[in-house]
C-alpha cells in the first residue's frame, strides 16, 4: 500500500478480498460500517499467502480499451447510486426538482451536467418530452448515451458530450434548464451561468442544486481543507450571497432558494448503506478496492463538512426576465 494515506490503507484492507486460509473473515457490510463511522474493527488472524512471481511481460499485447459501461468508475458509480445513475438521487428526486417547471409535451429541457443521465431519462419517461443531457466528462456522456440506446429512448433522452468550444449551446434554445450537483466543480461559474442564460428562451426557467459554503465560511477556510482533505481540490464552492448576486446580475427572478441538506444527506447515506447490502456493491468493491475507498472517503468527508456547517446544499429555482 505504498503511497496511500493511512485512511486509504485502512480502506484497502476494508474493501479488499480477505484470505480465508485461517479463521472466519469479517463480513464486508460490518467492515464497511466500521470504516464509514470511523471506529476500528479487529481482523481475525490470517496466514500469509506467498505472492506470485511477477511476470516479465514478454509477449504481452496492449490492453484493449474498455467499453464505456465497463469502465471501473462507471461500474462503481452505478453500484452506489443505482443503475444508470452517477450521483445521489433516484428518478423520484429528479422529478421533485423539475416540479416547478410544470413541464408539458411542448417544452424543451436541458439537463446540464447530466452524468450518466439517470435524471434525463426519468423526466423524458415521466412527461413524454424531449430532454437533452449534456456532460463535459466524455466517458460519462458516452456511457449515458449507451444506456439510453439500450433502453430505447435515445431520441427522447439524448445524452451527449459538451465541449463549449467545439459545440457551444445555441441561443434561446431551451424552455427549461436543470443543473444538479455540478456547479461546485466548475471554476468559471459566472461564465457558465451566462452561457446557460443565453441558451434559454424568454421567460425560461432554471433549477440549480449545488453545494455551497456555510454561513461565515470563506472559500479558503482552513477548516475546509482539514475536513475535505484532497477532496477540496475537486470543488470550487460559492456562497449563498454569490449565487443571489449572480442571478440578479443576469436578471433572473429568483423564486426558490432553500437548503435541502437533510434530504440530500438521506439520499447519500441510504445509497451507501444499500451499496453494502447489494451483491453488485460487494463485487465492485472487491474488484476495485482503491477506487471504492477514494469515492467513499470523499463522500464521508463531504457529509462531515455539512454536519459541521462548513458546507450546505441548496436548491435554486429562477425565471429569466431580462
Amino acid at each position: 500500500m505504498k503511497g496511500l494515506t493511512g485512511k486509504q490503507a485502512d480502506g484497502m484492507r476494508l474493501f479488499g478480498a480477505k484470505s480465508n486460509a485461517a479463521g472466519a473473515k469479517i463480513p464486508f457490510r460490518q467492515r464497511f460500517k466500521a470504516w464509514w463511522e470511523g471506529y476500528e474493527l479487529k481482523e481475525p488472524a490470517v496466514e500469509e499467502v506467498p505472492a506470485e512471481e511477477p511476470s516479465d511481460g514478454f509477449g504481452a499485447l496492449p490492453a484493449e480499451p474498455l467499453p464505456p459501461l465497463e469502465e471501473p468508475i462507471v461500474k462503481l458509480l452505478m453500484a452506489i447510486w443505482g443503475e444508470g445513475n452517477s450521483k445521489p438521487g433516484d428518478g423520484e428526486y429528479f422529478l421533485y426538482l423539475v416540479k416547478p417547471f410544470a413541464l408539458n409535451e411542448t417544452m424543451s429541457l436541458l439537463d446540464f451536467g447530466c452524468g450518466l443521465g439517470g435524471g434525463t431519462r426519468s423526466v423524458a419517461k415521466a412527461f413524454d418530452i424531449y430532454v437533452a443531457g449534456l456532460d463535459s466528462d466524455k466517458l460519462m456522456a458516452d456511457a449515458g448515451k449507451m444506456i439510453s440506446v439500450r433502453q430505447g429512448i435515445d431520441k427522447k433522452a439524448s445524452i451527449g458530450h459538451f465541449d463549449a468550444r467545439a459545440s457551444p449551446l445555441k441561443p434561446a434554445q431551451y424552455d427549461c434548464i436543470i443543473c444538479v450537483d455540478r456547479m461546485h466543480t466548475i471554476l468559471a461559474k459566472m461564465d457558465t451561468l451566462k452561457t446557460l442564460a443565453a441558451a434559454m428562451k424568454p421567460r425560461g426557467q432554471i433549477t440549480i442544486t449545488d453545494i455551497i459554503l456555510g454561513d461565515g465560511v470563506s472559500a479558503d477556510d482552513e477548516r475546509l481543507m482539514t475536513v475535505l482533505g484532497e477532496g477540496a481540490s475537486r470543488s470550487q464552492f460559492w456562497s449563498l450571497g454569490a449565487y443571489q448576486k449572480g442571478f440578479k446580475e443576469l436578471k433572473f427572478d429568483l423564486r426558490i432558494s432553500e437548503d435541502i441538506g437533510e434530504r440530500y444527506r438521506k439520499l447519500v447515506t441510504e445509497a451507501w448503506d444499500a451499496f453494502t447490502k447489494r451483491p453488485e456493491g460487494l463485487a465492485v468493491s472487491r474488484a476495485y478496492p482503491q477506487l471504492t475507498v477514494t469515492e467513499a472517503e470523499y463522500w464521508q468527508r463531504l457529509m462531515l463538512a455539512m454536519d459541521a456547517g462548513l458546507l450546505r446544499i441548496y436548491r435554486f429555482y429562477a425565471i429569466k426576465v431580462g
